[in-house]
């Protein structure tokens, strides 16, 4: 292997020793089975070049470190990344990056970060403040292109800091890695803040543990958040030699500010808790790759949780069998409510083969979602020695396999298997009601159906049981979904045939899990409507004459209001037929005019407006007379017609000139 001086902080690909156990498959939860969907390759790997030692990625871009490739201009193992792009479910390689200024041994790719448009790349064995000082380069994306925007080194950069061994970036900052800076002591290690303002970075802030101390190492591991930031110090000895802690710092204006250091509760000795990191808003996952014995390192991992300023421990993961070697926890990742774990010495498929570990959270728990592991995986490819966790997609750096000869090195992307979801408003199980209609018409309701998952959703029919089914139908019979488009809508329709409420159950039958979608259907039949009263209100005088008379269309046989003060005729409008607008009164001709008032009244007699009735068109046979109604939008139940004194009248029928929908 070429390298400059070795591998520099304990890079496990000089220390992978055999494993004795096979790890077994952990159960999977509800949730998309991941399968190997691409394998990535530049087009100039070479035997050597450990394509994949470093992987980050942001939305649908992904870069991939390759920090012992060649170049003919830089030298030997003076590295390069790649970016690579996704369009649809496809991954192409956009750009290969490398240092403008780029030498022999720099390991240009040794760590590489991603946020946006902003692409932070390490070179830890860079020389140019002495042997080993390292810096960090940071590129940008102008459409396709990404051109260098600036070299980071720091201002206290000395020989063998190593600084760029861990990059992380977010927005308009970067945090960069020196494990082995030495401003507390040998390799005690800091990590550096850097800050762009329009298109210049400048050094913000150089942090380091409030309890620093020689050979922590702190800063071999970073992650940003927000305006927070993780830093490893895998080294520390707090609970034992080695036994390792993790820092977390928060910003405050400009001011970064230790906030808690981080350790496990069960912490022994020698696991080196913090040579991974991960941070996602108000979680931390630490990686401990060795467990409790460097020499066997059976590895776990660790998440923390953040309740205002406190961080607690919330779950430990460990491989379902603790094999010797796994090194469980090298490498860490967060997104949404998944955590990734990798085992890059998991022999499960080939020696140092190794395997990755998804967990899901459902509520307060972490519960194993899958293992993968590489298809006709080979001796010592040492998946999982980097990966990258995003929308629909795990990438994997496999930077020992030999794609292209020897530790030319690969990245291995997963994603969810091809599965159509169905899902829909109301949601199956529940009760679809499409309203009321008359005997005879109909009424309908959308249902509308989404594709959930990654594949094209088809309904293939559907099926109508119960006692009312033949009343109920659905249109169009059939649909289809592609995979990302919008919902569309199957329309319920209902033409009752009795006043009773119509019942049936539809089966939406479709090629996604959980077939079929049932729903229970529900619809009420109504008598015709008309606009005339139905019924005599109990609260009619009992005086006035043949009240009856004056129910339905108008036929000639009226009712007599008498001629007493404070009668009244009250008819009910009905339920479902209640006036909206304005009232014509149908009476028989008079010998003198009369006018007279009419209350319009809620269901619970309630008078909501009231309005004139003039009566004035003299003569023989039925007449009309409109009151007008000023208590619109609302509804009225009953109408009043008061009597007048002395003088009777005769009403036919009263009509509501619109009635509730």
């Amino acid at each position: 292997m070429r390298q400059k001086r070795g591998l520099i902080a304990r890079s496990m690909l000089c220390t992978l020793v055999a494993v004795t156990a096979l790890a077994e498959d952990a159960g999977p939860l509800d949730a998309p089975e991941l399968v190997q969907q691409q394998q990535l390759l530049a087009d100039d790997t070479a035997a050597y070049d450990l394509f994949g030692f470093s992987v980050s990625a942001s939305g649908d871009t992904l870069v991939v470190g390759a920090p012992y490739s060649d170049d003919s201009t830089r030298g030997s193992a003076s590295g390069s990344a790649y970016v690579f792009v996704r369009s649809g479910k496809i991954w192409s390689l956009q750009q290969k990056l490398t240092a403008y200024d780029g030498a022999s041994g720099d390991l240009f790719g040794y760590s590489v970060a991603i946020h946006g448009d902003t692409a932070v790349v390490g070179a830890p064995l860079d020389d140019d403040s002495g042997t080993d000082s390292g810096s960090a380069y940071v590129f940008v994306r102008r459409g396709t292109s990404w051109i260098q925007q600036q070299k980071l080194t720091p201002t206290e950069a000395i020989p063998g800091d190593v600084f760029g061994h861990a990059v992380t970036v977010q927005g308009d900052t970067a945090v960069i890695g020196a494990p082995h800076d030495g401003g507390a002591g040998p390799r005690s290690g800091a990590a550096y803040v850097f800050a762009r303002s329009g298109v210049n970075w400048t050094e913000q802030q150089k942090l380091s543990a409030t309890d620093a101390a020689e050979d922590v190492r702190f800063g071999l591991s970073v992650s940003l958040s927000g305006t927070a930031v993780l830093i490893g110090a895998p080294y520390d000895d707090g609970k034992g030699t080695d036994a390792g802690a993790a820092y977390l710092f928060v910003r405050n204006g400009t001011d970064w500010t230790q906030q808690q250091k981080i350790v496990p509760q069960d912490a022994v000795a020698d696991s080196l808790t913090g040579f991974s990191v991960a941070l996602s808003g108000d979680t931390a996952l630490l990686g401990a790759p060795f467990g409790s014995d460097k020499a066997l390192g059976p590895g776990s991992a660790y998440v923390f949780v953040r309740s205002g300023t406190n961080w607690t421990q919330q779950q430990k993961f460990t491989s379902d069998v603790s094999s010797e070697g796994n090194l469980f926890g090298y490498a860490v990742a967060l997104y949404g409510e998944q955590a990734v774990a990798t085992a890059p010495g998991d022999d499960a498929s080939a020696l140092n083969g190794g395997s990755v570990h998804v967990f899901a959270r459902s509520g307060n728990a972490w519960l194993p979602q899958q293992k993968l592991t590489v298809r006709a995986s080979a001796d010592n490819d040492r998946t999982g020695h980097a990966v990258a966790l995003g929308e629909e997609f795990l990438g994997v750096g496999s930077p020992g396999e030999d794609a292209s000869g020897t530790d030319s090195g690969t990245v291995h992307l997963f994603a969810p298997a091809a599965k159509p979801g169905y899902d829909s408003s109301p949601v199956p199980g529940a009760e679809i009601n499409a309203g009321n209609a008359i005997i005879g018409a109909s009424a309908t309701t959308p249902l509308i159906v989404r594709e959930t998952g990654n594949a094209t959703l088809e309904v293939t029919g559907y099926t109508l049981t119960g006692p009312h089914r033949a009343e109920f139908s659905v249109a169009p019979s059939t649909l289809t979904l592609p995979d990302g488009s919008a919902p569309q809508t199957l329309t319920v329709t209902c033409t009752p045939g009795g006043l009773t409420t119509r019942t049936a159950s539809l089966a939406v039958h479709h090629n996604a899990p959980g077939s079929p979608a049932i729903y229970s259907l529900t619809c009420k039949g109504l008598a015709p409507r008309d606009p005339y009263a139905d019924a005599v209100a109990s609260s009619t005088s009992s005086i006035v004459l043949n009240p009856d008379n004056a129910i339905g269309a108008p036929d000639g046989k009226p009712s007599t209001v008498v001629g007493v003060l404070n009668s009244a005729l009250v008819l009910d409008m009905g339920e479902g037929e209640e006036g909206t607008g304005d009232l014509k009164v149908y009476y028989q001709g008079l010998g003198l005019g009369v006018i007279t008032q009419v209350d319009f009244l809620k269901a619970d007699n309630t008078v909501i407006s009231s309005g004139a009735l003039r009566m004035l068109d003299l003569g023989f046979g039925t007449r009309t007379a409109t009151v007008t109604y000023s208590g619109a939008p609302t509804p009225y139940r009953f109408v009043r017609l008061r009597g007048v004194l002395a003088i009777p009248y005769k009403v036919d029928a009263v009509e509501a000139l619109s009635i509730v929908p």
